[in-house]
């Protein structure tokens, strides 16, 4: 499956924005102010502006800003298959569950041409009807270590490799 554009969330945390790139649900709960649009509307409107919408990369066929502020999340702004009506932004309290968001220094690994991201902290924002309940920071040294192992493994595995094939 193609990996899919995620939505954008801002939130301030330590005096610094940070990004995540979640995707929390559009339900249609706010038929006032949040509208479905017709699909060929859709078509004629963002295949030139926006031609991400029309991919296999978004298949819930829209791409959402939100923002945590005050403790709550909002929906800025949506592009695709749904308009928000008005100027103000929504309070999205049909959403429930966890936001991640990443931060710290960033580790390379490419064993045997695999890359892989991983940072430092993991901020785990838990949200009950669209309000900031919980904050939770996770260590992600444990997953460093794991994959220097797997690193390691693949590395050794690869080497095999090649002197399997060259005595071939």
């Amino acid at each position: 499956m193609t990996t899919q554009i995620p939505d954008s969330i801002k939130y301030n945390y330590n005096g610094k924005d940070r990004y995540s790139s979640s995707t929390p649900p559009i339900l249609n709960v706010h038929k006032r102010q949040l509208v479905p649009v017709h699909e060929r509307i859709v078509e004629a409107e963002y295949t030139e502006d926006n031609p991400d919408i029309l991919s296999t990369a978004c298949w819930r066929r829209y791409i959402a800003s939100w923002e945590i502020k005050d403790n709550k999340l909002y929906l800025l702004n949506i592009k695709g298959r749904y308009k928000l009506l008005g100027e103000d932004p929504l309070f999205a309290n049909w959403v429930n569950g966890t936001i991640y968001f990443f931060y710290g220094q960033k580790e390379y690994v490419f064993p045997v041409n695999i890359s892989v991201v991983i940072y430092e902290k993991e901020l785990q924002l838990i949200l009950e009807n669209g309000v900031l309940t919980e904050i939770k920071i996770e260590d992600a040294k444990e997953n460093l270590d794991a994959l220097e192992e797997l690193r390691l493994l693949m590395e050794c595995c690869y080497d095999e490799y090649e002197c399997i094939v060259d005595e071939i």
